[in-house]
């Protein structure tokens, strides 16, 4: 069984890697040249050379894939970050969801922080895709924009109303700051 993961050289992404190579899948990784892979080296790992930011890119990568894992983020603080941060953790999302949904992954897996859908109350139950965004009466900034129906992942909520993807959203209560 292949897996994608995107974000595989950030916070999670080396740890997923070695999960799922452990566990017996094959991993592909979604990554541009300029990735610094020395955290995951030694795993066998095919790679897909793209950006989450394009969406061709996205969609050769997920071919052939059974489950998507995406765990790719920009979770920059700093001001001038926020166009940036819209690209990849919104159009990116947006790029993964699509892509998983046209190429009729069994699962898509979004991992998300506390920034994009809100704090967990219970800290047995992770948020999920129905979590109602909880963060806009704190100091917690968000990017312009990414509230909306659907939390604070604009964009994806959609595809798992649809037929597709078993489209699942998490969030662990941890920010990457």
């Amino acid at each position: 069984m292949k897996v994608l993961i995107t974000g595989a050289t950030g916070f999670l992404g080396p740890r997923l890697c070695q999960r799922m190579v452990t566990e017996g899948y094959q991993v592909r990784i979604l990554c541009r040249r300029t990735f610094d892979l020395t955290a995951i080296e030694a795993l066998p790992l095919e790679k897909a050379l793209g950006d989450i930011t394009d969406a061709e890119s996205v969609r050769a990568a997920v071919k052939g894939c059974r489950y998507v894992i995406h765990a790719a983020a920009n979770a920059s603080h700093r001001p001038l970050a926020r166009e940036e941060q819209m690209r990849v953790n919104v159009e990116g999302t947006r790029h993964g969801a699509r892509a998983a949904h046209a190429e009729e992954v069994e699962r898509f897996l979004h991992i998300s922080s506390v920034g994009a859908i809100g704090i967990p109350t219970d800290p047995n139950q992770p948020a999920e895709e129905n979590f109602a965004f909880n963060v806009e009466h704190t100091n917690f900034e968000t990017p312009r924009g990414a509230g909306g129906p659907h939390g604070g992942r604009p964009g994806i909520g959609r595809y798992h109303r649809q037929p597709g993807p078993n489209l699942r959203s998490y969030s662990d209560g941890l920010s990457s700051a």
